[in-house]
């Protein structure tokens, strides 16, 4: 079963709408690059977003982030970062090493407000491509020469993943469709471990 890894409210924000977000004190994520950005067949690679399924040069990623609001609340466990990727707690690196050890990048930082050390966070990058939509099932279905899926927006429509194709992959940026996907075990270790600021997602269909 797979679902789509979305971003959802911070404590802060379920429980008084008071924005939360961090801001990098040093680096500098627009020198940041892909290490490899050869293209594949699919969706677009390049260093205007960091959600390809592709590792990051460590270069210029800041080892230091301000948190934005008042501390009566702690922070979510996964938090929107710039270039699309995200900022995680030591709780969501731990979740993710525990599925898919070694696999995808986290560069730790420290968090701080009002120059106060608050704790650690991580810039977490997912690190892992497939091409796990069942072409011919999804409608429309994917032709041979589509670099992506192409939904018409209408009630048809219908994304399919093939399982043998998602193998044992947990987390995933997918090669042709934007966004990155999960599969249903890390999806529930997260609710079940109360990890906060993940969304709920539908449940796509599969296919063997």
């Amino acid at each position: 079963m797979v679902y789509q890894l979305i971003h959802g409210k911070t404590p802060a924000e379920e429980a008084a709408y008071l924005s939360d977000h961090l801001i990098e004190v040093d680096g500098d994520f627009n020198k940041v690059i892909i290490a490899h950005l050869t293209p594949d067949g699919g969706k677009s690679i390049s260093n205007n977003k960091f959600t390809a399924g592709r590792a990051l040069s460590p270069d210029y990623i800041p080892t230091q982030v301000k948190r934005q609001s008042r501390l009566d609340y702690p922070l979510a466990d996964y938090m929107s970062a710039p270039k699309k990727a995200a900022y995680v707690s030591p709780a969501f690196k731990a979740l993710v090493e525990q599925f898919e050890p070694g696999v995808h990048q986290f560069f730790e930082m420290s968090v701080v407000w009002r120059k106060k050390d608050v704790g650690t966070g991580f810039y977490f990058v997912v690190a892992n491509r497939i091409d796990a939509l069942d072409h011919a099932a999804c409608v429309p279905p994917i032709g041979p020469n589509d670099r992506v899926f192409m939904p018409t927006y209408g009630p048809d429509d219908k994304r399919v993943f093939n399982m043998s194709q998602i193998g044992g992959a947990h987390i995933w940026s997918e090669k042709r469709e934007i966004g990155l996907f999960i599969s249903d075990a890390f999806r529930d270790a997260i609710f079940e471990k109360g990890l906060t600021g993940v969304k709920e997602s539908v449940r796509y269909n599969e296919t063997a």
